[in-house]
């Protein structure tokens, strides 16, 4: 993941502004989704992805980001990240262009091979950041019916019940 200075000239195919906006979503026991992040991510700082299939880079996965993370590329990835936020404090995404107040229940999609930015949205307070992530060739304004949610809070049930 290349760190980028601010200011540097974008190639022909990068945008400047990365980041798509779809509008919200309603996420059913949204209460598990804090006692998920106490079990799998607990006080660290950093980006972690959890649930992860390195052998299929579209797999879904859980993403999280505890801090900021400065202005970067992720050329490693398939181009675009859909993502269903689960959870988001104090959370700004930003391209080149314009800043966007992360919430819950969001759906996104972000450039990712563009210049982005997870920064906080009121300095000095810690910017949090989970989110049911998949990353596509293409833009898929209809993500979410590809994604089994159902699979996914199972998922985060079975995390926050095992022993």
């Amino acid at each position: 993941m290349p760190f980028i200075k601010i200011g540097t000239l974008l190639e022909d195919w990068q945008s400047p502004n990365p980041i798509t906006l779809l509008g919200d979503i309603e996420l059913p026991e949204l209460e598990l989704i804090d006692d998920f992040i106490e079990r799998e991510y607990g006080g660290r700082k950093g980006v972690m992805a959890i649930n992860y299939n390195r052998k299929d880079k579209s797999a879904p996965y859980f993403a999280c980001c505890r801090g900021a993370w400065g202005m970067h590329t992720d050329p490693g990835y398939n181009r675009y990240a859909h993502h269903i936020v689960l959870k988001a404090c104090n959370a700004k995404l930003t391209g080149y262009l314009d800043d966007y107040q992360v919430s819950a229940q969001q759906l996104l999609i972000l450039d990712s091979h563009s210049p982005h930015a997870l920064m906080p949205a009121t300095p000095k307070e810690e910017v949090f950041f989970l989110s049911l992530a998949q990353d596509l060739t293409e833009k898929n304004i209809n993500f979410v019916e590809s994604i089994n949610l159902e699979k996914y809070l199972n998922e985060i049930r079975r995390c926050i019940t095992r022993v």
